[in-house]
């Protein structure tokens, strides 16, 4: 028996080693070819940024700084249900002022210097075990459950929609049974209530966060004309799905791209939809930094304007 647990315990090890040395190669590897893609496609971006239309794009930044005000609701609704009373104000200082964390390799630190934060301010761990699970989880349920019902009414990836719809739901479904063990909650309970509101923000999060693409594909006129717009929040949701499911894909980069270019191949060729694609993502890191920035700008007023400041 103890020889099994050993070699099970050397085997665990083995593929987390496996899995961290993937990391470390899938994601130089999709970065190349993705610059490899964006420079065989020069003169097809060329004439699609002719045509591109500034104020869908302005809109899309906008949208997505929205965002950073919506996550910090959910952790504030999930940690007061598991009875650590931390302000929304608070929640939202912390997951703004730690979004440089959230570029840095590994895709990790961003959550993870935010539950240091809030351990700092007295969260205990099995209340952030809950936490981190739920932020894991129900994101995911949530954005395959949607995605899923949005491809299935485009008529579009027909069998591939109802599986990520049925699995989603059904693993929202049974999450409530997990947060009732006492191993999370130490006999506490989690409200059904409180649950099905959290469920709500994420459903909105996702909402305003496929708004968001569609608002970007769709300021490149050119290459969108027979793509409905469900097609795109559902290719969106679905694309982030697998992208957060590959362990082996920093950020899933290289697996959103090349997923939702399955979805929306249209009036341009898999790899250009996929630089393109790409494309989302400094959209994204620029309303991530307008918003810290934003931060910043805040603090430094507060400290101009107090007393004995000149």
């Amino acid at each position: 028996m103890l020889d099994n647990i050993r070699t099970a315990l050397r085997n665990s090890h083995t593929l987390r080693r496996v899995f961290a040395a993937s990391r470390w190669i899938f994601g130089p590897a999709a970065v190349i070819f993705l610059i490899i893609a964006g420079v065989r496609a020069r003169g097809a971006f060329e004439a699609v940024s002719l045509h591109t239309q500034l104020i869908p794009l302005a809109i899309t930044v906008l949208l997505w700084a929205s965002l950073n005000l919506l996550g910090p609701v959910f952790t504030w609704i999930v940690l007061r249900e598991t009875g650590a009373r931390i302000p929304y104000g608070t929640a939202l200082k912390i997951y703004v002022g730690r979004l440089p964390a959230k570029y840095l390799p590994g895709g990790i630190w961003q959550t993870v210097s935010r539950m240091m934060d809030l351990h700092r301010l007295g969260v205990e761990r099995s209340q952030l075990t809950v936490l981190v699970m739920l932020e894991n989880l129900m994101p995911l349920t949530v954005a395959m459950a949607i995605g899923g019902t949005f491809m299935l009414i485009a008529g579009e990836a027909t069998h591939l929609a109802i599986a990520a719809m049925v699995i989603g739901v059904v693993v929202l479904a049974c999450l409530p049974l997990v947060l009732r063990h006492r191993l999370l909650l130490h006999k506490s309970r989690f409200a059904l209530r409180t649950y099905f509101l959290a469920t709500l923000v994420d459903v909105a999060f996702w909402l305003v966060a496929a708004t968001a693409f569609a608002c970007y594909w769709y300021s490149f006129p050119t290459i969108h004309t027979d793509i409905p717009r469900l097609q795109v929040y559902g290719a969106y949701l679905l694309a982030w799905s697998a992208g957060f499911m590959s362990v082996f894909s920093p950020q899933g980069i290289g697996v959103f791209e090349s997923v939702i270019s399955l979805f929306l191949k249209g009036a341009l060729p898999f790899g250009e939809v996929a630089v393109l694609a790409a494309g989302f993502r400094a959209v994204m890191l620029a309303a991530d930094f307008i918003t810290y920035g934003v931060l910043l700008l805040g603090r430094h007023g507060r400290r101009a304007l107090r007393p004995g400041k000149h």
